[in-house]
């Protein structure tokens, strides 16, 4: 006598999900960069760089995401659907890093011209190979852990928003952008229950959560050790 095994619930895979993030952001709060934050030594040089690579690497964002769907056939069109709405909404939320610099005294132009660190190559050129060679629904892994950054990043929020004497206004990326985070949550994850048919998608989005936490790690890391001051 056979006995299937029962069926996974959706409930129990977005568990295994929100496990795999918890520990991707325990490890990046162990790491130099955010013990520096957290014990107020985060200098404008720091959030200068910072907001220098995020803008480089959220300028692609769109991109990488509409890349996906080039991929995809017809019986797909629903889930090439969500990736170019999600590209459109993406598009231009670069520009908050730049208005974020201004306020820090430095001109967002130089920030354009400047050569990404190397850290923050690595980290877009992984979300392009991924876009062209990977499981298409893997990409969504990138999705949930960024568009879910907002829960783990009140505390650091506060901290920067203490240390310097800002307002939200002055703090578009985080503030702001993380209003807009809020409603993208709710869409990955409707996404990825729509659209992860097998076990093995599942197991993709969630690698590719461990690997964009650990490329995030790298960047910060370098972010610490080139910061912009003037």
């Amino acid at each position: 006598m056979t006995t299937t095994a029962p069926e996974i619930t959706l409930e129990a895979r977005f568990a295994e999900l929100d496990r795999t993030v918890e520990a991707a952001w325990a490890r990046t709060k162990d790491t130099p960069y955010w013990k520096n934050m957290m014990a107020g030594n985060f200098t404008p040089g720091i959030l200068r760089r910072y907001l220098t690579e995020t803008y480089h690497y959220v300028c692609q964002n769109a991109k990488n995401q509409a890349a996906v769907a080039l991929r995809l056939n017809d019986s797909q069109a629903d889930y090439a659907k969500y990736c170019l709405k999600h590209a459109l909404e993406e598009n231009g939320h670069e520009q908050m890093c730049l208005h974020d610099l201004r306020v820090t005294g430095m001109d967002p132009e130089i920030a354009r011209r400047m050569r990404p660190l190397p850290a923050t190559l690595g980290f877009i050129g992984y979300l392009y190979t991924l876009a062209a060679f990977g499981n298409p629904v893997a990409r969504l892994g990138y999705s949930y852990y960024a568009e879910g950054s907002h829960l783990y990043l009140g505390e650091a929020l506060s901290k920067i928003k203490g240390q310097f004497g800002l307002n939200d206004g002055q703090m578009t990326f985080f503030v702001a952008h993380s209003a807009i985070d809020e409603v993208h949550f709710r869409e990955v994850k409707q996404a990825i229950a729509a659209f992860c048919k097998t076990d093995q998608d599942w197991a993709d989005v969630a690698y590719t959560i461990t690997c964009v936490a650990s490329l995030s790690m790298h960047m910060l890391t370098e972010i610490l050790e080139n910061p912009i001051d003037g």
